[in-house]
């Protein structure tokens, strides 16, 4: 430590103790174990009773280095500068927009341009659509059902009804995947099933095996759906299994021995009937009393 001086407020020396600061520089101190400060704007170290009162230049209020670019952004509708904390961007065409203009309709959203563009499509096709259907229906006599029919649009939909029954239908896990048909099966009640109340099922997807004959058909389904079966005895009703969609002509086809009636005789087997065109693979069948 060594003796140095300085000027007070009048001009005049005042003596005092200095060291040597860790910068290698004196320092001005009165107290030999003061804590040294260092001025931010000037750069010198003082104790802390001179760390502001020396002639220092006061600090600028502006930053300099300071780049406004970074904070400042253009409205891309009014193109004016705004603080980017003041801006907003649009989720529907991701541009950035001032407060004012942050709505679609403000801006003139590109959404709400395509929106329009596409309810004009839509309505257009619409119109065309009606006059296409009216055309079409002045070329038509009335009571004519247009449709898509012919023999390849009936087999697509008989594989596509094939596949669904495939997928739910239940029957004798034994039987071979070969030789299973598949059906939908309806119970018909009428007077004489006044005793089956309560087994009313329709449109039940079952599989039976083609090497059956139409007596061992009706008895499974009996069991597998506790209907009662009375067949062997002569005095009772006969559940019997017929064809849903078409009266059988017997007439034309030797597979029954009764000419009155409209289902199938017991003794005939499945794929019998199949050959002969009278029962199809998917079809519904009904089986009742009677």
């Amino acid at each position: 430590m060594y003796l140095m001086y300085y000027l007070d407020e009048n001009k005049n020396r005042i003596y005092t103790m200095a060291k040597v600061d860790p910068f290698g520089r004196p320092t001005f101190s009165a107290h030999p174990d003061y804590l040294y400060v260092k001025c931010q704007r000037c750069g010198e170290v003082f104790c802390k009773n001179h760390c502001q009162n020396h002639s220092c230049l006061p600090e600028s209020p502006y930053v300099k280095d300071f780049d406004f670019s970074k904070n400042f952004v253009k409205c891309d509708h009014c193109k004016i500068s705004i603080i980017i904390t003041q801006s907003v961007v649009c989720s529907e065409c991701s541009r950035r927009f001032c407060l004012p203009h942050r709505h679609q309709k403000d801006h003139n959203c590109l959404s709400l341009q395509t929106k329009s563009y596409n309810d004009l499509i839509d309505r257009n096709d619409k119109t065309v659509h009606e006059q296409i259907l009216a055309k079409l229906g002045s070329n038509c006599k009335s009571g004519v059902l247009l449709k898509n029919r012919g023999t390849k649009n009936n087999a697509l939909a008989t594989k596509v009804l094939l596949m669904k029954l495939k997928s739910r239908a239940s029957g004798d896990e034994a039987i071979p995947i070969e030789e299973r048909l598949y059906f939908n099966l309806k119970f018909i009640q009428n007077e004489v099933s006044s005793n089956q109340k309560g087994k009313y099922f329709d449109e039940v997807p079952i599989f039976l095996c083609k090497e059956w004959s139409i007596g061992k058909c009706v008895d499974w389904i009996a069991k597998k759906f506790s209907l009662i079966n009375r067949n062997n005895e002569p005095d009772k009703p006969k559940l019997i299994l017929m064809n849903h969609d078409t009266r059988i002509d017997l007439a034309n086809h030797n597979c029954c021995t009764s000419t009155e009636r409209d289902y199938f005789c017991f003794k005939h087997i499945l794929k019998d009937l199949l050959e002969a065109k009278i029962l199809e693979n998917a079809c519904t069948l009904k089986i009742k009393y009677v």
